[in-house]
């Protein structure tokens, strides 16, 4: 049985796949399949895909009818799978060569059924790596709830629900999770709280084997072109709620007012975004009553210009 499923929602990424592909084939423990999704691009995504299956039996291409969003896209592949292991590749992202070693690794010496790695930071703009997610000298741990939920506290370096992690196969057919398919922003975050909810323990590793492109350069800037994301700040209040209302009566005390923390920063953020959304289309006065109202999300705007 091959060992491990990379995952790809593709969507329009011609200047980008062949990178996150090449990274593939060049790892060195070469077990594995690809399963690319096509989300109906209108570009020739899907033709540069299947000249890849054709050179390469591990390369397999689906294709979606319509555009349905990459978490109805990575379903589909998960459905295909046929590993024990799932993980994902971005089509705008891509692996160092000892990702999947390393990953099988730490799995094996660790038990964990779900293990994620750092992440080196690409600006797309400048062709760069500019640094890591987090310092590579903190020892591999433990994560869980509270921890991808403290992750979301305004000010953190970086947010749990970012990691590309390789998930057994098994939890997700237990569990009968999927990605949210209403869902087109931190669908990934969504996943991973619903299986910390139910207990699952995650091993974090600080090796930086995962290649990230950041959707602003941190050099430059420039919002990568292969960004395809719709910022809408109250998803994160309806997410809160919905894992409120689902896992709540289930959790710890601890976790459970973690969760209640992630809302209010949550709908501190939405309305923080939205009185710097009315301050710049020049709506005055709704920026300053909702300034008056809401001095919490004032200070965060101030906080984060």
């Amino acid at each position: 049985m091959t060992r491990v499923s990379v995952i790809m929602a593709a969507y329009n990424c011609r200047d980008h796949i062949d990178r996150a592909i090449d990274s593939l084939v060049a790892q060195t423990m070469p077990d594995w399949e690809l399963i690319v999704v096509d989300d109906a691009s209108s570009d020739d995504t899907a033709a540069r895909v299947q000249g890849r299956a054709k050179d390469d039996p591990r390369i397999r291409l689906l294709i979606q009818p319509l555009n349905q969003g990459p978490s109805a896209a990575r379903n589909r592949a998960i459905d295909q799978a046929i590993s024990p292991w799932i993980t994902i590749l971005d089509a705008d992202d891509a692996y160092q060569p000892r990702r999947l070693e390393r990953l099988l690794a730490s799995a094996e010496t660790s038990g964990a059924d779900f293990i994620a790695d750092n992440q080196q930071q690409y600006d797309d703009s400048a062709k760069l790596v500019t640094g890591v997610a987090f310092p590579e000298s903190i020892p591999p741990h433990a994560i869980g709830l509270r921890d991808l939920l403290e992750s979301e506290r305004p000010g953190s370096t970086f947010k749990l629900g970012f990691l590309k992690p390789m998930i057994r196969a098994s939890l997700l057919s237990e569990y009968k999770l999927r990605y949210r398919e209403d869902l087109r922003l931190a669908e990934d975050f969504y996943l991973y709280a619903e299986l910390f909810a139910r207990g699952v323990v995650g091993h974090l590793i600080p090796d930086a084997l995962y290649i990230y492109t950041l959707p602003f350069g941190a050099l430059t800037g420039v919002k990568s072109s292969a960004t395809r994301t719709n910022f809408v700040p109250e998803t994160r209040v309806r997410i809160a709620d919905d894992l409120i209302a689902a896992y709540a009566d289930q959790l710890d005390g601890a976790s459970r007012a973690s969760l209640h923390r992630y809302r209010s920063w949550m709908k501190c953020l939405a309305t923080a975004y939205r009185i710097r959304e009315a301050g710049q289309q020049g709506r005055y006065a709704s920026a300053f009553f909702n300034a008056l109202i809401h001095p919490r999300a004032t200070f965060h705007w101030l906080w984060t210009r």
